[in-house]
């Protein structure tokens, strides 16, 4: 937090087999920052585990370009709107 000069954090939880495994884990970070550390996490959303995402590495394009009905697409999408609305 002191390099970044904030206390405040938004944590995207990346390859996770569904939301509820997102969720643990980002209640299990936050068990262990407010114990230890003085930030405050705030929680994104999360990014299902995808083998598009490698795909569309590879090919150097964005997966919700390349592969707009995968699941990590739709993950992208919903945490765009949560914010935008």
């Amino acid at each position: 937090s002191i390099k970044y000069h904030s206390s405040k954090f938004k944590l995207l939880i990346n390859q996770t087999r569904n939301a509820e495994e997102a969720k643990m884990v980002f209640t299990q970070l936050r068990t262990v920052t407010d114990r230890f550390i003085d930030i405050s996490l705030e929680y994104l959303g999360y990014i299902q585990h995808d083998t598009k995402i490698a795909t569309s590495v590879k090919n150097q394009r964005a997966v919700v370009s390349m592969f707009p009905n995968t699941q990590a697409s739709v993950c992208f999408a919903n945490i765009v709107n949560k914010y935008l609305n």
